[in-house]
């Protein structure tokens, strides 16, 4: 029947998408997987492989410098990939020009929960966040493993809203390639995630928008 035909073809799409892996060509696919995975907790398990470098901006910063440039407006936003539980292979690939501002524990995925990402770069991006920023992952648990990446020529800035604590002291996690790796503000992880032959040169800005420190890590 044309109903059991349908319940077919949809099988069929579902198994697709938890058996094959997206091979990423393009910006737009980039956020096609993103926002994919995104719609959904049972698309967390995706797999991608990005096939060439990708430029999602082509100037984030102004001139030599961390300074966003003046129309930053105009940039195109990424979300991050979120509780990502797949695979996401940059086969020595680079994505360049991601733009995250204001995101809650910002970085290319906000979350990786059993998943692995591996060989990939980031590059000349921006990442703006609350509590826990990092540039490959905000935070990596759950027996995931993130190994052979870079975040280079990025600035990423942590900030916390004090207005969101019980405590006046400033609570924040910021790193490179991984703003934490366990879970949340030092709880320890006893599944072991794993951070692996990675490296991160650019700029680190903490603070909650008026105490500011900030260093360059080379």
């Amino acid at each position: 029947t044309l109903f059991l035909s349908m319940l077919l073809v949809v099988g069929v799409v579902q198994l697709f998408a938890q058996s094959e892996s997206w091979q990423i060509r393009t910006a737009d696919e980039l956020y096609a997987f993103a926002n994919y995975v995104n719609a959904s907790a049972e698309h967390r398990s995706a797999n991608a492989v990005l096939m060439n470098d990708i430029v999602v901006n082509e100037q984030v910063f102004a001139g030599d410098s961390y300074t966003l440039v003046d129309n930053a407006s105009a940039l195109r936003k990424w979300t991050p990939i979120d509780r990502f539980t797949g695979t996401f292979d940059g086969q020595g690939h680079t994505i360049s020009g991601l733009y995250c501002e204001n995101e809650y524990r910002a970085g290319f995925i906000r979350e990786v929960e059993g998943g692995s990402i591996m060989n990939l770069g980031i590059i000349n991006s921006y990442f703006r966040g609350h509590e826990i920023v990092g540039g490959i992952a905000s935070s990596v648990m759950r027996s995931s493993t993130i190994s052979c990446c870079w975040v280079k020529d990025c600035h990423l800035l942590a900030y916390c809203d004090q207005s969101s604590i019980e405590t006046p002291e400033q609570i924040f996690e910021l790193g490179g390639v991984v703003g934490s790796l366990s879970g949340q503000h030092g709880n320890i992880d006893p599944t072991n995630p794993t951070l692996d032959k990675c490296f991160f040169i650019g700029k680190l800005t903490g603070g909650d928008g008026k105490n500011i420190y900030s260093a360059s890590i080379g």
